[in-house]
């Protein structure tokens, strides 16, 4: 073997070992369908509005949820979402009740179902561009209290449901070894509603409050950790920012996700 070759070949070997290892995994994975079972938290703190926008409210919902994703060809992955959540809605007054209440009483459980979806829209050296997509429904269960306070006993029971939309670009860098930051923006929906039913001796009453979130745009900064083409690990944080009112400047609400994801 020459000289000439000798460097040639040196020249290869160096350039390889500087390649990204999440580009490499890239390319050790085969073409074809892949499953990527995955299981996330998320935290998610939301300004609802409610009464036509007369009054504003606070919306916490720590969720948890698995999720299963199908590759079903390079770079378009679908997947489907479920678990569970507690969302607390403290903060809304319901005035049309035999008597009215000014709910405090906390989180409510609820089962969460959903869709999510990722294409990869363009990539150029260690820069990579998708759009992405995340649907998520809590199908509420209803809770019982007791009225106390009041000379006649009595009771209320309360629902509430919401529904969270998704859906924009991400950024992705992997110029690193194996570590790939991203930002992404993305139009967010929030909406949702809170019933209650109030039973006060022979007095009963029912009322149903719509509620959505304040803010239309989220921005979201974040960090994945790939140490094998089988295994990601992704953490995540929200901003939302929006119009706290006239004269009252911007609020943001903020979130966080974090997310382990398998391949196989």
């Amino acid at each position: 073997m020459n000289r000439s070759r000798r460097k040639r070949i040196l020249v290869w070997l160096a350039a390889l070992a500087f390649v990204p290892a999440g580009l490499r995994a890239q390319n050790d994975v085969p073409a074809g369908l892949h499953l990527k079972p995955g299981f996330h938290f998320e935290y998610l703190s939301r300004t609802l509005t409610w009464d036509n926008d007369a009054y504003q409210s606070t919306l916490i919902m720590p969720t948890a949820y698995f999720s299963l994703d199908i590759e079903i060809v390079r770079g378009f992955t679908f997947g489907i979402l479920g678990g569970y959540t507690f969302s607390n809605f403290n903060g809304l007054v319901f005035r049309q009740l035999p008597f009215s209440l000014d709910y405090e009483a906390g989180a409510i459980n609820g089962f969460v179902l959903g869709a999510q979806m990722q294409k990869s829209l363009f990539s150029s050296g260690f820069w990579e561009i998708t759009a992405d997509a995340q649907f998520l429904a809590s199908l509420g269960t209803t809770k019982v209290f007791t009225i106390d306070q009041l000379n006649t006993s009595g009771q209320f029971d309360a629902k509430g449901t919401w529904m969270h939309l998704q859906v924009g670009p991400t950024v992705i860098y992997r110029g690193f070894e194996l570590f790939s930051p991203f930002i992404g923006a993305a139009f967010d929906k929030l909406w949702g509603t809170f019933t209650v039913n109030e039973t006060i001796g022979s007095l009963t009453g029912s009322e149903a409050k719509s509620v959505a979130g304040k803010g239309a745009l989220a921005v979201t900064l974040g960090m994945m950790y790939e140490p094998s083409p089988n295994l990601s690990l992704k953490l995540s944080g929200n901003f939302i920012p929006y119009n706290k009112g006239t004269g009252q400047g911007l609020g943001i609400d903020l979130g966080g996700t974090v997310r382990a994801v398998f391949s196989f």
